[in-house]
């Protein structure tokens, strides 16, 4: 057994399926649509329509989610209650479309939250919210935020 199939037969199906899907992207993203793999606390993207800033916005979570094993909660924060349902989360370059099907946990679409298996195995929460309600962010708490048209913001 070569050393590349001993180090994938150790690792978990949802690992695999991880794998699998970051390989994809790889393979399809632009250079300039890769999220920096430097420590950072900020990442913006301004560009025009047709760059991929939601299938951006969309692998990042995604991954940064499964591969944080705390299971902290993550949040969309969109304009609009439609910008985040048929955008950010069910859109044709959003969260549902990246997110491998193996690793979708629950899709409630009525109070926008997605919950997704970890690297650790465990449950993780990312929860949408829409800039038009700033209010509903007061109590929640997120390690993570996908901020999507900040400047459409109220």
């Amino acid at each position: 057994m070569t050393d590349v199939a001993a180090l994938l037969e150790r690792l978990s199906p949802e690992q695999r399926v991880h794998l699998d899907w970051q390989r994809r992207w790889r393979a399809t993203a632009r250079a300039n649509q890769m999220v920096p793999t430097v420590d950072w606390s900020e990442c913006g993207y301004l560009a025009g329509r047709g760059f991929g800033k939601t299938r951006v916005g969309a692998e990042w979570i995604t991954r940064a989610v499964f591969e944080d094993p705390s299971g902290f909660d993550s949040c969309v924060i969109a304009p609009t209650y439609q910008d985040v349902k048929f955008t950010c989360f069910e859109g044709e370059s959003g969260i549902l479309s990246v997110l491998p099907p193996e690793l979708l946990v629950e899709h409630n679409k009525s109070d926008m939250i997605i919950r997704m298996l970890n690297v650790a195995g465990g449950v993780s929460t990312i929860r949408g919210f829409t800039a038009e309600k700033p209010e509903r962010l007061r109590g929640p708490q997120h390690t993570r935020g996908w901020f999507d048209e900040l400047a459409a913001w109220q």
